[in-house]
């Protein structure tokens, strides 16, 4: 049965237990950047709750691994993470999956940006790219290597003209703009939740984000 689930949360939010994987647990406590400690931590937390109401899994059973590449894995189910601003992702699928989220901002350095997202081609196709289809480029980019086993994400090594068919939309909660990019073989089958409130979304065939019964997440 193909599956593609994502889940989408404000965060903080309350949860019952610390994580459950001890690895990652102490991987996350050795950041330095306590933002980036935070947003890890609690989307390591909503992973664990989509895991369980993805698959019905124990997620006090399961045996995350670490790969050399720096990516972590789980036996018998495909996922993906990501964190921007003050929103939290996860994409839980059958098949290898790629999710990121990107808050929508006025890039200070965008000629910066541009030779570090696009490759050589498309400096030339893009010469008057905005800064938001900068960011979308650089989603799906990011998309594509969580998809791939690479070890080191280099985006302009990427085209977004050999990416496959993903999903790309734009949603919002309050004055804040997101761009959120989904790929996976799966991506049009895929069911789009909400933890925390509703999230209104924006752009051509941009799915709905159904709001779970429930306000806080209790994991």
């Amino acid at each position: 049965m193909s599956v593609c689930n994502v889940y989408l949360s404000k965060y903080p939010f309350p949860f019952k237990k610390e994580i459950f994987c001890q690895q990652r647990r102490e991987e996350i406590e050795k950041c330095r950047n306590s933002s980036v400690k935070e947003q890890k931590m609690y989307v390591w937390k909503l992973l664990e709750y989509a895991l369980s109401d993805t698959f019905g899994l124990d997620i006090s059973k399961q045996k995350f691994q670490k790969k050399k590449s720096g990516k972590w894995i789980l036996d018998g189910c495909y996922f993906s993470l990501s964190h921007s601003g003050n929103i939290i992702t996860v994409a839980i699928s059958d098949s290898p999956v790629g999710i990121d989220v990107q808050i929508i901002k006025k890039l200070d350095q965008s000629q910066k940006f541009k030779a570090i997202i696009l490759s050589e081609k498309e400096k030339k196709k893009f010469r008057n790219i905005s800064d938001e289809r900068l960011l979308k480029m650089w989603s799906l980019k990011e998309c594509a290597f969580k998809q791939s086993d690479d070890s080191n994400f280099i985006p302009s090594r990427y085209s977004i003209d050999d990416i496959p068919k993903g999903v790309t939309f734009k949603f919002g909660q309050g004055k804040d703009k997101y761009i959120l990019s989904l790929l996976c073989d799966n991506v049009e089958k895929a069911d789009y939740h909400s933890l925390i409130g509703e999230f209104k979304t924006s752009g051509m065939n941009s799915p709905r984000i159904k709001a779970i019964n429930r306000t806080l997440v209790n994991i």
